[in-house]
């Protein structure tokens, strides 16, 4: 509010057409003060072949993946804490002291997400038939709505991982088909849970728009009626349509360091086409990756087959691991120009995952990857966030965020440039 005495009243009146008469002190009522607008939401989403922010600043995740909610629970570990001890305040703060940090990956499992039950196969001998509550604590949705919460709180971007499923299948002893249980990587999406699952996570995080939705951590159409492998068209089309598998990969379950064993029994697997129409039904506009073949390595037919996003939210994700002969290359020869090819074609590019060697001096690849996606613009997500003492794709040392000597001190480096 303004006060004016007479005489400043009449000053202000010299010269006006209209002058005013006034003894004594006026009081000027001025419109209110307005609180500063408040920030927008932490946000991404896609414009041409770059990931922006709710600003519309061009933006590169530089992030890690943190490994535990797709395994913890299914295994039955702890069922008060589905992360295991692996998430806490102490990890917060640590991934904060990343100077440049801004992303974070989280691998899931469909059937802990769902709560599913599922039921151990022959190859576990001890336990077969055996019922397995995939979320024993019944906390598994949950604990990742609050972990997201404060992630997001803490300024970060999250992906959330489709990592681990399994389809139904036949169980000695048990009617019918039955979800097997799920602890290790299969060949796709499954038709049986991946759509639920889909919706079930769209549904949870559609109104938080830092949160991407990655459809499938690594396809691999091996073992697929009517293809005989990546190289061939057929199964492009069978990544994005689904088809039918002959066998798939199973868990031999605790208790058994979770080896795998091929289980022959056909499934149909779901295409990334009906994952993105599941996750746009339920009205979320986030951000969705679609991924490539061959354990997310081979990208070549990424943009011929790309699914169709009626929003035109849709990036590529990618894993640029190096070769398994030459720790020097990408682990296929065209790996870099196919990439090329999709930024071309008007799509960004998230490579999700990657990791090098730890021992100090070790890394041969990240120097060769990182000043690559800094040349094309691109961000990445380190393998791993956990302190295993792993000699290979491991970025920390302890739960402060030491970074090993190799691939953590490279990326914690390339994260803050």
């Amino acid at each position: 509010m303004t006060v004016l005495t007479s005489q400043q009243l009449a000053a202000l009146n010299a010269g006006n057409a209209l002058s005013l008469s006034y003894s004594g002190t006026l009081n000027i009522q001025g419109p209110a003060p307005t609180a500063a607008p408040a920030p927008a939401p932490l946000a991404v989403s896609v414009k041409g072949n770059k990931l922006v922010d709710q600003t519309g600043k061009v933006i590169r995740f530089k992030g890690v993946n943190i490994s535990a909610l797709e395994a913890v629970p299914i295994a039955g570990w702890s069922p008060s804490d589905p992360w295991g001890g692996r998430f806490s305040s102490t990890t917060l703060a640590a991934l904060r002291s990343w100077t440049g940090l801004n992303a974070v990956r989280i691998p899931l499992n469909e059937a802990s997400v769902l709560g599913l039950t599922c039921y151990d196969l022959p190859i576990a001998p001890a336990t077969v038939g055996v019922a397995r509550q995939a979320d024993p604590g019944n906390n598994v949705i949950s604990t990742l709505k609050t972990t997201v919460a404060s992630l997001t709180a803490a300024g970060l971007y999250v992906i959330l991982d489709l990592h681990i499923n399994s389809p139904n299948a036949a169980v000695p002893g048990i009617a019918g088909v039955v979800p097997t249980t799920p602890n290790c990587q299969n060949q796709m999406a499954d038709a049986d849970h991946s759509i639920t699952f889909w919706t079930t996570i769209a549904n949870n995080f559609k109104m938080s728009p830092n949160v991407v939705f990655e459809l499938f951590n690594e396809p691999h159409i091996d073992n697929f009626v009517g293809s005989t492998g990546y190289i061939d068209p057929a199964g492009w089309k069978i990544l994005r349509d689904g088809g039918t598998a002959t066998a798939f990969m199973a868990g031999k379950g605790p208790g058994t360091n979770l080896l795998n064993e091929m289980v022959n029994q056909n499934w149909n697997s779901v295409g990334t086409q009906a994952m993105v129409n599941a996750i746009r039904a339920t009205g979320a506009k986030n951000v969705i990756l679609s991924p490539g073949l061959s354990y997310n390595q081979y990208m070549q037919g990424w943009a011929t087959y790309a699914p169709v996003d009626p929003l035109k939210q849709l990036a590529a994700s990618w894993h640029p691991y190096a070769s398994k002969t030459d720790n020097t290359q990408p682990g296929f020869p065209t790996s870099f120009a196919d990439v090329q090819a999709i930024l071309a074609a008007g799509y960004p590019v998230v490579p999700t995952e990657t990791g090098d060697f730890t021992a100090a001096g070790a890394a041969t690849w990240l120097p060769i990857l990182l000043p690559w996606l800094d040349a094309n613009g691109l961000g990445g997500i380190a393998w791993t966030w956990d302190v295993w003492g792993q000699n290979q794709f491991n970025l920390i040392v302890d739960s402060n965020g030491t970074p090993t000597g190799g691939e953590g001190v490279l990326w914690k480096g390339w994260c803050a440039t």
